[in-house]
């Protein structure tokens, strides 16, 4: 699922976050170029916490900080084995 340069930030994510958990088979998530930010980072954990089979997500050029990249660490599932954030 790509959704690059939407300007999704706050509120895209909580919604996005709601949908993850039926989108189980997800196996790669870009989010490059938005204006996602720590806050923004900790919906969507909660959401993607539950799409076992994501192996990559790839969320550079936007607005996560060293605080955004722990709780991506703590709360990301297990299976996921590339991310990337650079450019935040």
């Amino acid at each position: 699922l790509k959704l690059n340069h939407l300007n999704i930030s706050t509120n895209s994510c909580a919604a996005l976050s709601a949908i993850f958990p039926r989108m189980a088979a997800l196996k790669k998530l870009t989010l490059c170029r938005n204006a996602i930010d720590d806050n923004c980072v900790k919906d969507l954990v909660r959401g993607l916490v539950e799409c076992k089979h994501l192996h990559s997500l790839e969320l550079n050029d936007n607005n996560i900080s060293d605080n955004g990249l722990d709780s991506l660490v703590q709360g990301l599932p297990a299976n996921v084995d590339k991310l990337n954030v650079e450019w935040n």
